[in-house]
C-alpha cells in the first residue's frame, strides 16, 4: 500500500522560513487566518517556530460578511488560534461589493491584514497560499494572457509599504497540509464557496485535478520565478541608470530603449507606466509590445494611452505622464519604479 503524504515536520518548516530571515531576535508574526486547513496549518507552524525564538503570533481573521455563518466561522476560528497558543483578532470588512465578488474579498481582506500589521508595527504577515494555489495561478494568468512574468505565480515574499508578506508554503501541496492537522487531529471549516463553479477559481481547480499536472505547473512557475529573479535585478540596474524623474512624470531615452533587449525593453515600459499610473494590475501583451516597438524605432513618433499615462515619443525623448482614466484600477499607494526583485521558491 502507498503511503500517504508525509505531514509537514517543525524542522522542515523551519527551513522553509530560513530564506526570509533574518527577524527580529523575539519576532512578532501575523497571520492570515480564514479558518480553513491551509491557513490554520500555517498559524500551528508559525505559531510553534516563533515561539521557540521568544516571539509570538497573532492570527488575523477577516470577516467580509457575505455569509450568514461568516460570524459565527470567525469566532469559531478564534477559538482554534487561541487553542494553539497564538493572540487571535477578528477584522471586519466593510462597503458594498463591487464587481467580482471573489476579487472585492481579496481587496478587502488584504487592506486589512495590512492596515492592522502597519497600525501595530507587525513586519511579517504570513500567507498560507501553497502549491495547489500557485498552480491555479499560473493557470489564470495564462487564459487571461498577461505578461510572461505572471507566469511565475506568486512570489515568495512581496513588499508591501506595510510589511512583508510571506509565503512559505509556495512549494508544498495542499495534501501535506491536510495530513499535518490529521495528524494532530485539528479540525477545520470549510467554506462552501470553495465548491462554487461560479467562481473562476474553482473552475479552474477542476482543469488542475482532471490533468494532474498541478506539480508540473508549479514547477514551471518556479523555473519562471528564477528567470524573473535575474530579469527584475537587470530593470532594477537600468531604472537607476537611465530613467529621469521630473514634474511631469518619467522620460527616458529611445536609445536606451533600443539598446536593450526587446525583452528589458518591455520590462521597463510596463514598470514605468505602473508606477506612473498607479495600475494595480498587470499590462495586457499585446498592447505593451506594440507600444515597445513603435518607441524602438528611430523614425517613429507618436502618442499612445496605456495603463493610466500618456506617453509621447519622438527621436530624443519619451514621456510618460499620468492620465486618470476610470478603467484603470489605482492603487492606495505609490507603485515604486523597480520593485524588490521576484523571491523565488522551491518545490518539494
Amino acid at each position: 500500500m502507498a503511503a500517504g503524504p508525509e505531514p509537514l515536520k517543525a524542522a522542515e518548516f523551519a527551513a522553509l522560513i530560513q530564506p526570509f530571515c533574518p527577524f527580529e531576535p523575539t519576532p512578532h508574526c501575523a497571520v492570515a487566518v480564514s479558518g480553513g486547513r491551509d491557513s490554520l496549518c500555517l498559524l500551528r507552524l508559525t505559531q510553534r517556530w516563533a515561539t521557540s525564538r521568544g516571539g509570538r503570533v497573532t492570527a488575523l481573521i477577516v470577516d467580509h460578511g457575505l455569509r450568514s455563518e461568516s460570524a459565527r466561522d470567525a469566532e469559531k476560528t478564534v477559538k482554534l488560534a487561541k487553542g494553539f497558543g497564538a493572540e487571535a483578532v477578528v477584522l471586519k470588512a466593510n462597503g458594498t461589493v463591487c464587481g467580482n465578488q471573489q476579487d472585492w474579498a481579496r481587496r478587502a481582506r488584504y487592506r486589512l491584514l495590512t492596515r492592522w500589521c502597519a497600525s501595530h508595527f507587525v513586519l511579517h504577515l504570513f500567507i498560507a497560499h501553497h502549491r495547489d494555489d500557485q498552480a491555479e495561478t499560473v493557470l489564470a494568468n495564462r487564459e487571461r494572457g498577461i505578461d510572461a512574468r505572471s507566469l511565475s505565480g506568486m512570489a515568495a515574499v512581496r513588499h508591501d509599504p506595510a510589511c512583508r508578506i510571506i509565503r512559505p508554503l509556495l512549494g508544498i501541496s495542499r495534501d501535506r497540509l491536510t495530513a499535518t492537522l490529521g495528524a494532530a487531529q485539528i479540525p477545520w471549516i470549510d467554506d462552501p464557496s470553495n465548491q462554487d463553479r461560479r467562481f473562476r477559481r474553482v473552475r479552474l481547480r477542476e482543469v488542475l485535478d482532471a490533468s494532474g499536472k498541478r506539480r508540473q505547473v508549479a514547477v514551471a512557475a518556479m523555473e519562471a520565478g528564477k528567470a524573473r529573479h535575474i530579469n527584475e535585478r537587470q530593470l532594477a540596474d537600468f531604472m537607476a541608470t537611465t530613467v529621469r524623474l521630473d514634474r511631469r512624470g518619467v522620460s527616458l531615452s529611445p536609445d536606451d530603449l533600443t539598446a536593450a533587449s526587446p525583452a528589458l525593453a518591455a520590462d521597463v515600459m510596463a514598470s514605468v507606466i505602473r508606477a506612473v499610473g498607479w495600475s494595480t494590475r498587470p499590462l495586457r501583451t499585446a498592447p505593451l509590445t506594440a507600444l515597445v516597438a513603435s518607441l524602438r524605432s528611430p523614425r517613429d513618433t507618436g502618442i499612445r494611452r496605456l495603463g493610466g499615462c500618456t506617453i509621447t515619443w519622438n527621436g530624443t525623448d519619451v514621456q510618460v505622464e499620468a492620465t486618470p482614466d476610470p478603467r484603470v484600477r489605482r492603487s492606495t499607494y505609490p507603485i515604486p519604479l523597480a520593485s524588490a526583485a521576484f523571491y523565488p521558491f522551491s518545490v518539494s
